[in-house]
């Protein structure tokens, strides 16, 4: 018997599952120590830097709070293959059902020569998300599901 699989499928799955595992090796814990708040101090009070990314400390779950009004921003995205900047263009909705901050679509734009795969989208040398990006036409458009239901 032959499973079936269809991209949004995969792309939710994607999220939802430890990717984290498969890119780079790093653990969530690594991933949460370079993240973690840097003391206040002349070598780090740059307000831009501070600004650039908000307190988060789990790149395996992202929320929708990360990208809401950073449309424009550009990441640094890292796979096992290659490395790309893609341009966050947009945040949406997936359902009504459940916590809006974990049911939620990003859309990127990246050149034409990057490939489905999952990313490790970096800003400013911090690791953002970890996410499951696949091409949704035949243009340079990149979208990721998170969906991590009700409960979440």
């Amino acid at each position: 018997m032959t499973a079936l699989f269809t991209r949004r499928g995969l792309l939710a799955v994607g999220a939802v599952v430890g990717v984290g595992a498969g890119v780079g090796g790093a653990s969530a814990s690594a991933s949460a120590a370079a993240l973690a708040p840097r003391p206040a101090g002349p070598a780090t009070s740059d307000a831009r830097a501070t600004a650039a990314l908000p307190l988060q400390t789990d790149p395996d779950r992202p929320q929708r709070g990360l990208f809401v009004g950073r449309e424009g921003t550009v990441y640094r995205a890292v796979s096992t293959r290659s490395v790309h900047r893609m341009t966050l263009v947009g945040v949406g909705d997936i359902g009504t059902e459940g916590d809006p901050a974990h049911r939620f679509r990003l859309e990127f734009t990246a050149d034409d020569a990057t490939r489905d795969d999952i990313y490790r989208l970096e800003q400013d040398g911090a690791v953002v998300a970890r996410l499951y990006l696949g091409r949704v036409t035949q243009s340079a458009r990149f979208e990721a599901v998170i969906d991590r239901g009700i409960g979440a």
